[in-house]
């Protein structure tokens, strides 16, 4: 996962919605990196090779590639990983997997875990 690290904040701009309400504020860095920090306690982190990172105040974070593949992280050490063509895997704290592959929009375990 990435790091924020110190960098310079180079412009700050309100973040509003469609309708134009103001939902936080958005900062440009000096290394082209965006960073939105919503008042629901969000933040989103955009760099410039197109990864996104958000981050939900009760400490999942979900990190969006830019093949569209992602990987979601959660505070009780469980990961849920998605390739691109919808595949995922959930790697639980002990180590154990799930997985799940999708056939169209049905979805279906697999892999001797749960036995369908």
């Amino acid at each position: 996962m990435r790091s924020s690290g110190l960098r310079e904040v180079v412009r700050v701009a309100e973040a509003v919605d469609r309708q134009g309400k103001r939902v936080g504020m958005m900062k440009t860095l000096d290394d082209g990196t965006k960073v939105q920090e919503n008042d629901n306690g969000v933040k989103i982190e955009i760099f410039r090779d197109g990864c996104r990172i958000q981050t939900n105040p009760d400490g999942i974070t979900i990190q969006t590639n830019p093949d569209g593949s992602k990987v979601q992280r959660n505070p009780d050490g469980k990961q849920i990983d998605t390739k691109v063509d919808g595949t995922q895997i959930q790697t639980n704290p002990d180590g154990q997997q799930i997985k799940l592959r999708s056939s169209s929009t049905t979805w279906f375990s697999c892999d001797n875990i749960c036995a369908y």
